[in-house]
């Protein structure tokens, strides 16, 4: 036997079948694209792949696959433009599961080596894709050391949480205005700046609102609430003014985020609760809300179809639709989570010429009454 002998024999032969299956398993369209983490997740994330892993019925590919994934998309959800942060959620769920696997064999190892013991219990209790392109891909331990403390993370995703509540505020607008606004006549199309200039009057003042309960986050100075008995504030969050809304709006755009994040917003999950308040507490899990996953792309799905398609005619050809994961569309009611003026929003978008004859009809009906009064 000659030194290149087992590689040729290690090769299988080019034979018609070989071929035709080959054939057979490109032409299959596969359930969820074959990448690796380290590309769809981490170095280049990519919401629809991974959507397509959460909504996938099958087995995980590896050891809590799907919970990694699940808290990288919670934080893009809420902070696209934060990578540091989608990763930290990623890297959190990585030590959770590293812990869940080591943890009984250190305990057996404890008379012993315990070093051993989270040796065999990493080797074991997981497994070699979850090592091979999770764990060691990412930087491994000293990854997980760098990231935030678990409370600095949930205060820094709660403070860069504004934006995307001012774009679910402005798609509020947008959704009442197509469901309760239809007559073009009267009213004008539903537009960013228009929306912007609506969203702090429209929501009612002041424009600081407790959205997330039972979390509370501490303040350095000058606190404008009065602390708990605990020393810490609720968390609350303040709309700012139309340009800023203007740039949380663009700058989540090309994320698509702001339409997962307006669906979550419509998803009641317990009484005065959504999915929404859910992911900004950090109480949202893969184990608690995978039933939700379909219901949640499906509505994020009707966002894009439904409402973002049907507005910002300026900011065509834009495809809303190609950063969200094919699903049906599930249409839903204008949630009720946000509290809003009816009368402000119609005012708003009322168009000038229709303000005119409003003003003239009723001038004409103060004439009337004036003089057909008795003298």
């Amino acid at each position: 036997m000659t030194d290149g002998g087992p590689c040729r024999e290690a090769q299988k032969a080019e034979t018609p079948r070989r071929r035709r299956l080959c054939a057979n398993w490109k032409a299959t369209e596969q359930a969820t694209p074959l990448r690796p983490f380290i590309d769809y997740a981490w170095e280049n994330f990519d919401p629809r792949a991974i959507a397509s892993y959460l909504l996938d019925s099958g087995p995980s590919h590896f050891h809590r696959h799907k919970a990694i994934l699940h808290a990288g998309f919670c934080a893009w959800v809420i902070c696209p433009g934060f990578r540091k942060l989608r990763e930290d959620a990623m890297v959190y769920s990585v030590a959770r599961a590293i812990e869940a696997a080591e943890a009984p064999w250190r305990e057996k190892a404890s008379g012993f080596n315990r070093l051993v013991g989270d040796v065999v219990g990493l080797t074991l209790g997981t497994d070699r894709r979850f090592n091979d392109e999770v764990f060691y891909p990412i930087g491994g331990a000293p990854r997980i050391l760098r990231a935030m403390s678990r409370p600095t993370f949930k205060r820094t995703l709660l403070s860069h949480a504004t934006e995307m509540l001012e774009a679910v505020h402005l798609v509020a607008l947008h959704h009442y205005h197509l469901t309760h606004l239809p007559d073009k006549k009267t009213y004008h199309i539903p537009s960013k700046d228009a929306g912007a200039a609506l969203v702090k009057t429209a929501f009612g003042a002041p424009s600081s609102r407790l959205f997330v309960e039972e979390l509370r986050v501490k303040v350095k100075a000058g606190p404008a609430i009065k602390p708990e008995k605990d020393g810490k504030l609720p968390a609350q969050y303040k709309l700012r003014a139309e340009t800023n809304i203007v740039k949380s709006w663009n700058a989540s755009r090309a994320s698509i985020a702001y339409a997962y994040a307006y669906a979550a917003a419509s998803l009641p999950t317990e009484p005065g609760r959504t999915l929404l308040h859910e992911i900004v507490a950090c109480r949202s899990t893969y184990t608690k809300h995978r039933d939700l996953m379909l219901e949640w792309c499906g509505r994020a799905r009707f966002v894009v179809e439904g409402i973002l398609d049907q507005c910002h005619p300026e900011q065509k050809p834009y495809d809303y639709g190609a950063d969200i994961f094919s699903v049906a569309p599930v249409p839903f009611e204008l949630p009720k989570v946000f509290s809003f003026s009816p009368e402000i929003i119609a005012d708003g978008y009322k168009n000038a010429r229709a303000d005119l004859q409003e003003k003239q009809i009723k001038q004409n009906i103060d004439l009337i009454n004036r003089y057909s009064s008795p003298s």
